[in-house]
């Protein structure tokens, strides 16, 4: 077997993509907010296997900025915090889970909940992997709209049961998650948010994004609409190549690197 080349760096600090979504606040602020960047794995992994993989002339490239639509979708923070990310996720996605169950919980404690980063969710299933990635988010819209809370709520609950989750499961996760079954049931046999996932997906891919988790960061807007820097999930096959290249970041911070899924 060959031996393993050297790890290659990260060779575009995300600091700077935070930076200059922060553009307008002053420079304490800058800092602060740029402090997301070194805690995120799954981040700034991205930033390294795609700066080696177009380094080697190899590799999916994907977009650097897009704009994509922040009004009707779930929400975490204050709309006046002065950076929003958005996600595209897939609940059959291995590599969206992680993010869910680690880097999330991250961003909400550092970030969301002292105002300083709105966090908006919507839909990316990747339908030729996923066969119940479509019906398990219109099942998160369904629980969406009996309350915020409740979504969030039912989004756990998908990524917890992720590995068992069959459309025979959602209903009886919407129980776990404490709705009201009988509303939600109705929601979801009514497929009353089959079009809004698909108008979601169309979208992403119309911005270039086919893989997840996905995410476009940038300054809160004012409208209805964010434009920023896209971010991905680290590519699998070029990671898988590159022999899983580690983020240099401080050791007491370090998170296990997410990949993504990306459709063949």
């Amino acid at each position: 077997m060959p031996r393993p080349g050297p790890r290659p760096r990260v060779l575009v600090p995300i600091v700077a993509l935070l930076a200059l979504a922060a553009a307008c606040s002053n420079s304490a602020s800058d800092r602060e907010l740029a402090r997301i960047s070194s805690r995120l794995d799954s981040f700034a992994v991205t930033l390294t296997a795609v700066t080696t993989a177009l380094s080697r002339g190899s590799g999916p490239t994907g977009p650097t900025s897009a704009t994509v639509g922040v009004a009707g979708a779930a929400s975490l923070g204050l709309a006046t915090a002065p950076v929003t990310i958005v996600e595209f996720t897939d609940y059959q996605c291995p590599f969206c889970a992680r993010h869910a169950t680690q880097t999330l919980a991250f961003l909400k404690r550092e970030y969301i909940e002292p105002g300083k980063v709105r966090y908006v969710i919507r839909d990316l299933p990747l339908t030729e992997l996923h066969p119940i990635a479509a019906r398990a988010a219109g099942a998160a819209r369904c629980a969406g709209a009996q309350s915020e809370s409740a979504y969030w709520a039912y989004h756990d609950a998908l990524f917890e049961a992720q590995k068992g989750l069959a459309d025979s499961t959602l209903t009886t996760l919407a129980m776990t998650a404490g709705l009201n079954a009988d509303a939600f049931g109705t929601c979801l046999s009514a497929n009353r948010f089959t079009t809004v996932v698909e108008e979601d997906a169309a979208e992403a891919r119309a911005a270039g994004l086919g893989s997840t988790p996905a995410f476009v960061i940038g300054q809160t807007p004012s409208g209805d609409s964010l434009t920023g820097k896209v971010l991905l999930g680290a590519y699998h096959a070029i990671t898988a190549r590159l022999r899983a290249p580690v983020c240099p970041e401080p050791r007491a911070f370090r998170m296990r690197g997410a990949r993504h899924h990306r459709r063949a």
